[in-house]
């Protein structure tokens, strides 16, 4: 995407982007999405009132914005 607009990415940069380990806050992330796709999908792909509040109930719901 980005040499599309002619800025170049040196590929040993890319790399080591890319073999990074995940952050404690990227893999909670991950554990968060999992759980709203699952209740969007039990609620029919509907997004409403009853998936708001079944997501904010998750126990690992975070209350309030983080900053990493």
């Amino acid at each position: 995407m980005l040499s599309q607009h002619g800025i170049t990415i040196a590929p040993g940069t890319f790399y080591r982007w890319l073999n990074q380990p995940l952050t404690a806050a990227q893999v909670e992330e991950a554990y968060l999405v999992n759980a709203i796709v699952t209740l969007y999908r039990r609620n029919r792909s509907v997004y409403g009132v009853w998936l708001w509040t079944s997501v904010t109930s998750l126990s690992f719901f975070p209350c309030k914005p983080r900053v990493d």
